[in-house]
């Protein structure tokens, strides 16, 4: 079973994305007018979203082969990337906002939970408790994201 997805890099320029997947893991396969790149995975990635490090191959190969499409696809992943960044940014001030309002109500437990929470995700192993000084710190942090 093969899953196919066309990037759009502009009204002229789309690249096709494809999936395989075999017994030990999948490729992915990213391909531009007969150029095709191939990265094997053994169980997952860690790519920002499907198809990144096929495409970023298949970029630096164009560009090695001399076609302007790799500055093309570059820009393109560098603005997927932003705008990925952006949502991250807006979803932390936005959970920063609701820890705010959980603390002004008198729901101390779930804003630090809430900060708990990000500060795991990041890798950061929180203390017990948190102080409620240090508290209103972390929620200003990321309001201010």
């Amino acid at each position: 079973m093969e899953d196919i997805k066309i990037f759009k890099i502009n009204k002229n320029f789309q690249v096709r994305c494809w999936t395989t997947y075999q017994k030990d893991g999948f490729c992915h396969y990213a391909e531009w007018n007969g150029i095709k790149t191939r990265i094997k995975y053994l169980n997952r990635t860690w790519e920002e979203f499907t198809y990144q490090a096929v495409l970023k191959s298949l970029a630096k190969k164009l560009k090695r082969e001399g076609y302007a499409e790799g500055k093309k696809l570059e820009r393109f992943l560098e603005r997927k990337r932003s705008s990925l960044i952006s949502q991250d940014l807006k979803t932390l001030r936005m959970l920063g906002k609701m820890a705010e309002i959980f603390l002004e109500t008198g729901q101390e437990k779930v804003a630090e939970g809430i900060v708990r929470g990000i500060a795991k995700a990041s890798g950061i192993e929180p203390p017990k408790k948190i102080e409620k000084k240090r508290l209103k710190g972390a929620i200003k942090i990321l309001k201010d994201a």
